[in-house]
Order: structure tokens, then C-alpha cells, then sequence
């Protein structure tokens, strides 16, 4: 497989990936607006919010959370371009979709460092819960 065709099939990977993250964002919006009678821009808001303090709940564990949405969607595009500027027929166009992977590959670790720093979080939550949940059936009858 030559090199146009491996990037016309990631470029298809990426519109059906991001087809598949607006699809979850309007089906956690849906829930949201049933749950709470809010507009898109007040989900947003909520969402932003419940970036920073993690306490929304996963309603479908096979996709991300909706908290990380946007910031997939926004690698995703990044991705995207770049393989836009390897696919252009430039002679700078290898160059430039260089950078443009180094930039994708220094935003999605950082991406990924703040997830795994949440998850650390989180498992740290989860032992104490589970501690206090050893001492109440400790003493429960």
C-alpha cells in the first residue's frame, strides 16, 4: 500500500472517529437536557466545569467520558491537517506535516499525562471508599 492510500485511510479513520464523538456528545447532551432541562451552551458550561472537578459519571464505558470530547475531537483535527499538508502535492509538504505531527504527538501526550494524573486520582478515591466500605461491613449485621 503506497503512501497515499494509507493516508486516505486514516483520513476516513479520523471523519468516522469524529462522527462517532459528536454522535456521543448529542446522546450525553440528550440525557443531560432530559435530566436537567438545559440548554446546549448551559451543558457546555457544566461540562467545562465537570472537566476540572471529575465528578460526572461514564454513561457508555465503550466511549470516552463526555468530558473528553472536545479535547479528542480537537487532536483529531490536528491529525487531520496534518495529513492534509502530507497529502498536498508541495515540496514542502513532508516538512510540514513533520511539524504538524510533532505538535499532534506534544498535545496528545499531555492529553494523556492529564487523563493518567485523574485516573491516579481516582484510584486513590476508589481505596478509600473501599477502606470505609471495610469498616462498615465490619460492623454491620
Amino acid at each position: 500500500m503506497d503512501i497515499k492510500e494509507n493516508i486516505s485511510k486514516d483520513l476516513k479513520y479520523i471523519e468516522e472517529t469524529k462522527e462517532k464523538l459528536q454522535k456521543q456528545y448529542d446522546n450525553y447532551f440528550e440525557q443531560y437536557n432530559d435530566d436537567h432541562g438545559v440548554d446546549e451552551e448551559e451543558f457546555e458550561s457544566d461540562l467545562a466545569v465537570v472537566h476540572d472537578i471529575m465528578n460526572m459519571l461514564a454513561m457508555d464505558e465503550k466511549l470516552p467520558s463526555a468530558i473528553y470530547i472536545e479535547d479528542l475531537s480537537i487532536r483529531l483535527n490536528m491529525i487531520e491537517n496534518a495529513l492534509n499538508i502530507l497529502d498536498s502535492d508541495k515540496k514542502s509538504s513532508k516538512h510540514n506535516a513533520n511539524k504538524a505531527f510533532e505538535t499532534c504527538v506534544s498535545s496528545i501526550r499531555q492529553m494523556k499525562g492529564r487523563i493518567n494524573e485523574q485516573i491516579d486520582e481516582a484510584k486513590k478515591a476508589i481505596h478509600m471508599l473501599d477502606e470505609c466500605l471495610d469498616i462498615c461491613n465490619k460492623y454491620r449485621k
